[in-house]
């Protein structure tokens, strides 16, 4: 096992908040990977339960495994941040305490890691039922950043941090949007538009556990996270101006991920009815005919008839707001 005063290959970043029930197995799978040549920094967020002083235990027994705390309430973004800025590693590998991954995801990951600055692999969904939904990439050994940013808005690459393996001193250079939900796509983006190599694998490396009250389940209200994330991948669409492929590709994005997405969320029960027409009134000028076209130009016709409606007649676009959120 590597001296704790050596660089490791992998810091493996372990953001946490009241997450007792789950941090004690984390570790454990981060200290059992095939990989040995690694640092688990468990970053926690201000816990109120024991997540922290496990943590402290199970580093004291794992020269490995740091436990660092941060002030509350800087939320997910924050802790990536600090343990990017605590890391050693040469690779970065962001996981999410309360999931799941094989013991031999990071040899999977680094065994096609060279000459690259991510490296994209499969994942799975497992929900209650312990059915599984799987993502992977698509079909092709690598891709620059500008194809692999592409393949982001198109929807062929996910936003997920927790599949990718990042080069450090490509992650050092995003700007850790502080988007209560979402960052983790900023992030890729940013990462993604900046990298020159991507490889992209179908070695599985991850297993995301859909539970209730997760991220994807909790109906958080989004619209907010929503508007900065598009603002940061406005910005990533710039490092390319004269490619009609990404512009076209981002004009998808915006349509398909941010503003319908945002329709759909006006419905929240935690907006008051102002704000739901201050909502509205801006996703209905941010809509475009164009945008509109290019949705079904995807063969996305669902979906561009959604638009279509929602910018032609407010009323449309409130009640197709509702049937989204009801669905």
């Amino acid at each position: 096992m590597p001296s704790p005063t050596d660089a490791p290959l992998v810091s493996i970043v372990m953001p946490c908040r009241n997450a007792e029930t789950f941090v004690e197995d984390a570790i454990h799978q981060a200290c059992h990977q095939t990989l040995l040549d690694i640092e688990i920094i468990v970053v926690d967020d201000g816990s109120t339960d024991g997540t922290y002083d496990k943590a402290l235990f199970l580093a004291a027994k794992d020269p490995r495994v740091r436990a660092i705390p941060v002030r509350p309430g800087g939320g997910v973004a924050r802790a990536r941040e600090v343990g990017v800025r605590e890391a050693r590693g040469q690779w970065i590998w962001f996981v999410d305490v309360d999931d799941q991954w094989p013991a031999t995801a990071l040899s999977d990951f680094l065994s096609h890691s060279d000459g690259a600055d991510v490296v994209v692999a499969s994942a799975r969904y497992v929900y209650a039922d312990r059915s599984p939904r799987w993502i992977r990439p698509p079909a092709r050994r690598e891709a620059d950043g500008r194809d692999a940013f592409g393949m982001l808005l198109a929807g062929a690459l996910k936003g997920h941090l927790w599949n990718k393996l990042f080069r450090k001193d490509l992650i050092e250079g995003v700007s850790f949007t502080p988007s209560p939900v979402h960052s983790d796509l900023a992030m890729v983006g940013e990462a993604l538009s900046a990298a020159h190599r991507v490889r992209l694998v179908d070695a599985h490396v991850y297993d995301y556990r859909v539970r209730p009250g997760s991220i994807i389940t909790a109906g958080s209200p989004r619209y907010a996270s929503l508007s900065m994330v598009a603002g940061v991948i406005d910005d990533c669409a710039r490092r390319f101006p004269d490619d009609p492929g990404i512009a076209a590709r981002h004009l998808y994005f915006q349509h398909r991920f941010i503003l319908l997405s945002q329709l759909k969320d006006v419905h929240n029960a935690s907006y008051s009815a102002p704000e739901r027409d201050a909502m509205i009134a801006t996703i209905r000028q941010d809509l475009t005919w164009k945008g509109v076209v290019r949705l079904a130009r995807r063969r996305d016709l669902r979906r561009a008839v959604i638009a279509g409606a929602a910018k032609a007649s407010r009323p449309l676009a409130m009640e197709l707001g509702r049937r989204l959120a009801n669905r």
